[in-house]
């Protein structure tokens, strides 16, 4: 698995409309607000797909907490998760990423993402675009 990866799940898209909450930049992953439900938290994530930078779809299967250190030990309702993910076996076509990108930037009113993601020519530079990261 190759970092960032995002969610694709059409389901999550539709309950949150919030991009950053659609990409999972490491694993473990920091500043999660922490779930009251551990439960339902887990059958949430378990309807999420991630693909990765080569395309290849994957899922969450389990989660655990990590321990906190420095002032975020203080902050009681962030966690740092850890999440399990298990590869599929299904690959997603680049093609249809870049349209979701597109779509998810049109609706989310973000003309520089639309204009990089109908540029974009892998996987690679669609997830680097919504990254910080210019190493990708």
């Amino acid at each position: 698995m190759t970092f960032p990866i995002y969610d694709i799940s059409e389901e999550a898209w539709l309950q949150e409309k919030i991009i950053e909450n659609h990409i999972i930049f490491e694993n473990p992953a920091s500043n999660y607000i922490k779930p009251r439900n551990r439960q339902k938290y887990l059958d949430k994530m378990r309807k999420c797909k991630f693909v990765d930078c080569e395309g290849d779809i994957y899922k969450v299967v389990d989660f655990k907490f990590c321990k906190k250190t420095g002032i975020s030990k203080y902050i009681p309702f962030f966690a740092t998760i850890e999440f399990q993910f298990e590869k599929t076996g299904e690959k997603y076509p680049f093609e249809k990423f870049k349209q979701l990108i597109i779509d998810r930037s049109i609706e989310t009113k973000n003309p520089y993402l639309e204009q990089f993601a109908r540029q974009a020519t892998t996987f690679r530079e669609l997830l680097a675009s919504n990254t910080k990261d210019e190493k990708l």
